[in-house]
């Protein structure tokens, strides 16, 4: 399980990001603020792709991948932090904007 906060349309949001889809709400994966479940709504089951030379990630709201693929690229997110935290980029560089 791990926390992802960040904003959207410069309001703050805070996702956490369960064990299992049985675990979620409406998100799926997740549960937490209301906006950051619509943009995973909005955009799941899509095509995601993270830098211009990477790999495409399937936006699965049913998969700890997919939930953090959707908010790095639809979101600014600020801290990703707990345990099973998906390594898609890295270490987070708190000066970039994802």
């Amino acid at each position: 399980m791990f926390l992802v906060q960040g904003y959207i349309d410069g309001v703050s949001y805070a996702v956490q990001v369960a064990g299992s889809a049985d675990a979620g709400s409406r998100g799926g994966f997740a549960t937490g603020s209301s906006s950051a479940l619509a943009v995973l709504r909005e955009h799941a089951n899509t095509e995601v792709l993270l830098s211009p030379v990477g790999a495409v990630i399937k936006g699965d709201v049913n998969t700890a991948d997919g939930v953090l693929a959707i908010l790095l690229r639809n979101t600014e997110v600020t801290s990703v932090e707990g345990d099973d935290v998906p390594d898609l980029l890295g270490p987070l560089d708190p000066t970039v904007v994802y």
